[in-house]
């Protein structure tokens, strides 16, 4: 494969040369388990950051805990640092407020991903022009969100996981880490990706990410598929453990069929996910999968306790967190960002959370599930024209 044009192909150039060396991609500085201590932590690195600050979140809502963090953001504008802010246009409807737009005047730099104007004042002028399929798909880029949570400091410390920002979400269960390392480049190539995109700036032909196979994002529809088939891969070919979290579960058939194989391998397969969704009937739509899943041997966790919202998945020896939920918005719709981790110290950390959080769940039984099925169809047979899109 061609090396990519720009400052790109230089970075994937030194994880392609380096790649074989690198003991330590990434250095575990710590996890973090719920969403009070994500925006805790991410309160210290904005204030200890001296060069840059590089925020993407799907949320960011404007309560105590937001403007608590836009100050901070505000401040480390003012003595110098460089701080750039993407939020997604429908994750964060108040991103026109003054609380934001105040930022400007503090050397603070904020982009909105997906701003619905945007895209039927561009749709609009393609159709006078005549360029109606040009327009469309214009149009259909509306259910393009950025679903990811990422933050860079002074392009050395990288934060990663599923936590939104907001009050509401101090009590929930995330999973987040913190990463230091050569691979911190290729987060920071990701979010200037989504900074440029967000702007409406024509990415050169062929440009890409630089190939860091830790760092699993999915910018284009090139991209997406070849993260989707990596994911589906890595399933498939799972010989011992795959332990997974994830806040909605309903996958594609192609993960169903892979998750299925790992059953008929002799995998052990368990599912944890919340009793109590954000998403009311989410729960109803994900048991739906699970009748067939668990006659084939897969246990299935329903977390009882605040809302469930990580993602993270456990394989044999090595993990994945990050934004990417077990649903069809992450694999067709949403830009995700999810970062692999190998170290026996990652790996066992995730792994006595993951047992943790199904001490406190309930495990589901097929009798119960046989139970809960015909309200579950339903529920299902009533979304199915809306699938591709939850």
């Amino acid at each position: 494969m061609p090396l990519l044009s720009g400052r790109n192909s230089a970075i994937e150039l030194v994880f392609r040369l380096l790649h074989p060396f690198l003991m330590e991609l990434w250095k575990e500085e710590g996890f973090l388990f719920s969403g009070a201590d994500y925006s805790r932590r991410l309160l210290e690195l904005v204030r200890s950051a001296k060069r840059s600050v590089r925020i993407e979140s799907y949320i960011f809502e404007l309560d105590e805990r937001g403007r608590e963090l836009l100050d901070e953001l505000g401040r480390a504008g003012e003595r110098g640092v460089k701080v750039r802010l993407i939020v997604d246009a429908i994750g964060s409807p108040q991103w026109w407020r003054p609380d934001f737009l105040a930022l400007l005047k503090r050397h603070v730099r904020m982009r909105v991903f997906g701003r619905p104007r945007d895209l039927v004042r561009e749709a609009f002028r393609l159709m006078l022009r005549g360029r109606i399929v040009r327009a469309w798909n214009t149009l259909r880029k509306f259910q393009l969100r950025d679903h990811r949570k990422v933050a860079i400091f002074d392009a050395e410390v990288g934060l990663v996981g599923s936590a939104n920002i907001g009050m509401h979400f101090d009590e929930w269960r995330e999973t987040a880490v913190e990463l230091r390392g050569p691979g911190v480049a290729a987060l920071k190539a990701s979010f200037v990706r989504s900074w440029r995109f967000a702007a409406r700036e024509r990415v050169p032909g062929g440009e890409s990410e630089p190939r860091c196979p830790e760092v699993r994002s999915n910018f284009t529809p090139a991209e997406r598929r070849r993260v989707n088939r990596q994911f589906v891969a890595s399933v498939r070919a799972t010989e011992r453990r795959l332990w997974i979290t994830t806040a909605y579960f309903h996958p594609r058939p192609k993960l169903l069929l892979a998750l299925s194989h790992a059953l008929k391998n002799g995998v052990d397969v368990r599912i944890l996910v919340p009793r109590h969704s954000d998403i009311s009937w989410f729960p109803w739509l994900s048991r739906t999968a699970f009748a067939g899943l668990m006659a084939r041997g897969a246990r299935v966790f329903e977390y009882d306790g605040a809302m469930l919202h990580a993602k993270t998945t456990l394989f044999d020896r090595t993990a994945l967190v990050g934004s990417r939920n077990m649903n069809y918005r992450s694999f067709m719709h949403d830009l995700e960002l999810d970062v692999e981790l190998d170290s026996e110290v990652a790996v066992g950390t995730l792994e006595r959370q993951f047992e943790e959080d199904c001490r406190r769940s309930v495990e589901l039984t097929r009798a119960a599930i046989r139970h809960l099925q015909p309200l579950a169809y339903l529920v299902s047979l009533g979304l199915t024209p809306l699938k591709r899109w939850l």
